[in-house]
């Protein structure tokens, strides 16, 4: 598998990818992400998951962030691209750039979208326990078992 991203509509080497520091979702955590779990070069339940992430957009008063069916097509191309047979796509969006302010902008050029596909370890199966309100079920867990065990 090739270390590529898919960033605003373009694949780009992961290290040749930039996303300025005035990007909202850097500055404030303004944006929301979701993990598509990938079987034989397949997402599994695509449409579910992209549903998900347009609802979890409005809940962030980010409506109309992307099209479903925009996004469907180039997360396949995408995976099939990078020949990703088994793994996840970690997808993200943010309300992009703007100056900073808490307040949320009035308007905003585009948001920021981002396909980053990883490979499924043997690790991973941590990606299935329940996080904790941090989103720390791996780490978390880790470091318990480690106390227990002393």
């Amino acid at each position: 598998m090739r270390e590529s991203i898919w960033l605003n509509g373009e694949i780009l080497p992961l290290a040749d990818a930039k996303i300025g520091v005035e990007d909202r979702g850097y500055q404030f955590a303004d944006g929301v992400y979701d993990v598509i779990r990938i079987y034989n070069n397949r997402p599994f339940t695509l449409a579910e998951h992209l549903r998900r992430l347009e609802r979890s957009c409005a809940d962030i008063e980010l409506p109309h962030a992307f099209d479903r069916d925009r996004l469907a097509t180039e997360i396949l191309h995408f995976v099939e691209r990078e020949d990703l047979p088994d793994g996840m796509v970690y997808t993200q969006v943010t309300r992009g750039a703007a100056p900073r302010n808490h307040i949320f902008p009035e308007s905003i050029e585009r948001p920021t979208e981002s396909h980053l596909p990883r490979e499924h370890r043997a690790d991973d199966s941590v990606l299935h326990a329940r996080p904790d309100a941090h989103g720390c079920a791996g780490r978390r867990g880790r470091r318990q078992a480690a106390q227990r065990a002393r």
